[in-house]
């Protein structure tokens, strides 16, 4: 009599196939996951550096005497008697805010490209690269538009962009039309 204990060949190779089907559906879970994860913590810090320097940026703008346009990546606001400069630089990608009483922060890196936008008080954009001196006199609102990005570990590249609302200068003079 033979004995009839055991698994077949056939049996063995069909839970050998279905063992590394189910293997290979948990490790693209993973590595899903795992990708997921990483963005996420991307946009995390993307949004705790952009609310730092949002944060900064709308209270001196807000409380801000005059302005002085430096150029199209640099401005200077005259607050309580001192001048806090924000300059962003586009090589090493970060802006930074240097005033007397703190010395100079890097409030954001990062920051593929930013602009700061700069309105009348009816609304209006103004074209600062065209006239330092008119963006200086007529300057009222401030706003910043830009892309923040960087490549995590696996090469991919996670961006997220940085919008502000429009903040009035509230202790500037209004210019007269």
């Amino acid at each position: 009599m033979r004995c009839t204990r055991g698994f077949t060949l056939v049996e063995l190779l069909v839970s050998l196939s279905l063992s590394i089907i189910l293997s290979a559906a948990v490790l693209t879970f993973y590595v899903f996951f795992a990708k997921a994860t990483l963005l996420a913590s991307n946009y995390s810090e993307f949004d705790r550096e952009a609310g730092t320097f949002l944060q900064y940026f709308s209270r001196d703008i807000r409380e801000a005497e005059d302005i002085v346009w430096l150029s199209e990546n640099e401005f200077r606001l005259l607050k309580k008697g001192i001048y806090i400069t924000y300059t962003y630089n586009s090589q090493l990608r970060k802006v930074t805010r240097n005033s007397p009483d703190q010395g100079s922060d890097e409030v954001a890196s990062n920051i593929n490209d930013l602009q700061f936008a700069a309105y009348t008080i009816s609304g209006s954009r103004i074209q600062i690269a065209q006239s330092l001196t008119q963006a200086n006199e007529n300057t009222k609102m401030m706003q910043v538009i830009g892309t923040s990005s960087t490549r995590i570990a696996t090469g991919i590249q996670s961006s997220a962009p940085i919008v502000s609302a429009r903040y009035v200068l509230r202790n500037k003079a209004t210019p007269i039309p």
